[in-house]
Order: structure tokens, then C-alpha cells, then sequence
């Protein structure tokens, strides 16, 4: 009997260990771009995440991944998003984690774009009144 609900249980602790789903790609990375922030200090929280948490990548894919994006131009750490979601899932993964990595900071940069506007209004019209008064 036991031996029967030990061969149930493989297959889910297969689907745990094994190649993440796209919405599981993505709602790792998208927590990742709500939670992280800093430039390369970003690093540390994708490793964590990645390798020892969810078991996605060894150690040393992750790091071989990491020194080819650092030379590479550009951001690092979208980079490395970019590399983790092609080695996961390939072109798929790669759209979805860079996507959901990138969200957050894009939708927090939309949300600002309002209060930026009404900020150059409040300064031209500052700058206007010194006008005025000198």
C-alpha cells in the first residue's frame, strides 16, 4: 500500500523539481521586479530565487549565464532574466520573464508620468512669478 502512494507521489515532486511551466517562469520574475531593486544588486535575490529556492538552475548555470551577460552592453540584470527564461523556456521563456521582470519598474514609470507633468507645470509657472517679480 505504501509502496503504491510512493510511486503517486513521483510524478507532482517531478513537476516541482523539473522544467518550470511560462506562468510559473513568469510569476517568479514578475515577483522578482516587484521585490528586487538596485542594479547588480539584484543578483544575490535571482540566485536565491532561482538555484537554491526553486531548484531551476544549478549554480553553475547560473553563474556561466551571469558572466556572459556582464559582457554584454546593457542592463545585467534584464539580461540575465532574459538568459534564465531561454534556458527554461526557451524563446517563450525568455519573452515571459523579461517581461515580468521589466513590468513593475515600466508600470511605476507610467503611474509617474502624470505627477511629472503637473511638476513642470508648478515650475514654469514658479519660474513665470520670479519673472514677474524682478
Amino acid at each position: 500500500m505504501d509502496k503504491g502512494h510512493n510511486e503517486a507521489r513521483t510524478p507532482e515532486i517531478e513537476e516541482e523539481v523539473g522544467e518550470p511551466s511560462l506562468r510559473q517562469v513568469f510569476g517568479a520574475f514578475l515577483h522578482l521586479g516587484l521585490t528586487t531593486y538596485g542594479g547588480l544588486a539584484m543578483v544575490e535575490p535571482i540566485r536565491q530565487r532561482l538555484v537554491e529556492e526553486k531548484g531551476w538552475l544549478s549554480s553553475k548555470e547560473f553563474l556561466d549565464g551571469l558572466a556572459l551577460c556582464q559582457l554584454l552592453p546593457g542592463a545585467t540584470v534584464v539580461q540575465l532574466a532574459t538568459y534564465v527564461g531561454y534556458r527554461l523556456g526557451r524563446t517563450k521563456g525568455a519573452l515571459a520573464a523579461v517581461a515580468a521582470f521589466i513590468l513593475p519598474a515600466f508600470g511605476l514609470m507610467v503611474g509617474l508620468i502624470p505627477l511629472k507633468i503637473n511638476l513642470l507645470y508648478v515650475a514654469a509657472a514658479a519660474a513665470g512669478l520670479s519673472l514677474v517679480i524682478y
